[in-house]
């Protein structure tokens, strides 16, 4: 008998660096510190505490569970932003092929799951589109992305949170990777 597994993925360009996209939601994320920090303006451990909440936020108001970090995922979520930065793609399979699911499985956050489900969005922006509260409001005006963020059963994330952007940017920029996940034993 096959385990099942399930794969999704959603990636958003930066529409948002270059200001295209509507202003982020005031309401959303209001009550998260620093989730208004624009690329620069405070560290990539603050971005991502930031984003956290950002994210949990949503899926309060809609009535699910929190995610709760996750050190695997995180793991695998802070090479992909890293690698996109450095290597100027913006893609779930990097460029040696690997899938958002391959990256994961490699940290061992899959080792002993009967069944699992895995989720990847992906973010690069600039200004205030490049906070967390603007990331997140892109995602919930994406409907693939907004299907990641809210998946029911997701309940660990990994955020990869690298500066720079995956083209080159002329101001401060920041790249994101989310790596949701559940797995069942």
């Amino acid at each position: 008998m096959s385990s099942p597994r399930q794969l999704l993925a959603a990636g958003l360009a930066a529409a948002a660096a270059f200001g295209a996209a509507a202003s982020p939601d005031q309401a959303s994320a209001a009550t998260c510190a620093g989730a208004s920090a624009k690329p620069g303006e405070a560290s990539r451990p603050a971005l991502a505490r930031a984003l956290l909440c950002a994210i949990n936020s949503e899926r309060r108001r809609h009535g699910l569970p929190r995610v709760r970090p996750n050190a695997r995922l995180e793991a695998a979520a802070r090479r992909h932003s890293r690698d996109m930065v450095a290597s100027r793609y913006f893609a779930h399979t990097n460029r040696a092929g690997s899938s958002p699911a391959d990256r994961v499985r490699r940290t061992g956050y899959l080792s002993s799951a009967h069944s699992w489900t895995v989720g990847e969005n992906l973010a690069w922006g600039a200004g205030s589109l490049g906070s967390a509260r603007g990331v997140v409001h892109a995602w919930m005006h994406s409907p693939e992305h907004r299907k990641v963020l809210l998946w029911p059963t997701f309940r660990d994330v990994g955020l990869g949170v690298a500066w720079g952007a995956p083209r080159p940017l002329h101001r401060p920029a920041v790249t994101y990777t989310a790596d949701f996940g559940v797995k069942r034993r």
